[in-house]
């Protein structure tokens, strides 16, 4: 598999809070999981709260920041923008009760999984996509489960 993965923070903060050799790992064991041997091309870019809010406007006319965009794209190989934004993430894990590591693994995936061709719209696709969540968070963080 021909991989080209990028990672962007918006800020300092975000930075210190995603180990890139972590993320890389994640997204690698998201890869494998799902057999995904095609040619594919990430960017996985962290945000703050004002560019998640703009992002979300602009492309789902929704005026709130969400946990993870993914943008794919027509090409030749699997290319997608993933967007996660990192307040709500953290608000989202003190909610829920989750250290902060397994919220974040789990939000990653799933964009990952929507970048190559996973999605959640009708109920059988929610499954489908939910149960490779499941069995990959089971390798990566089985304690999350």
């Amino acid at each position: 598999m021909k991989k080209n993965i990028t990672l962007q923070f918006s800020d300092s903060a975000s930075k210190k809070i995603w180990p890139t050799k972590v993320i890389y790992a994640w997204i690698e064991h998201t890869l494998q999981a799902v057999a995904m041997h095609d040619l594919i091309e990430l960017t996985v870019r962290f945000v703050g709260i004002e560019e998640g809010r703009a992002l979300n406007q602009d492309y789902r006319a929704k005026n709130y920041a969400t946990n993870v965009l993914t943008f794919c794209y027509q090409t030749p190989l699997h290319s997608a923008d993933i967007v996660i934004c990192t307040p709500i993430l953290i608000a989202e894990a003190k909610k829920l009760q989750r250290p902060l590591a397994h919220h974040a693994i789990h939000i990653l995936v799933h964009g990952v999984l929507h970048a190559v061709g996973y999605d959640h719209i009708k109920a059988r696709d929610a499954r489908v996509m939910e149960g490779w969540e499941r069995k990959i968070l089971g390798i990566i963080a089985p304690s999350y489960l």
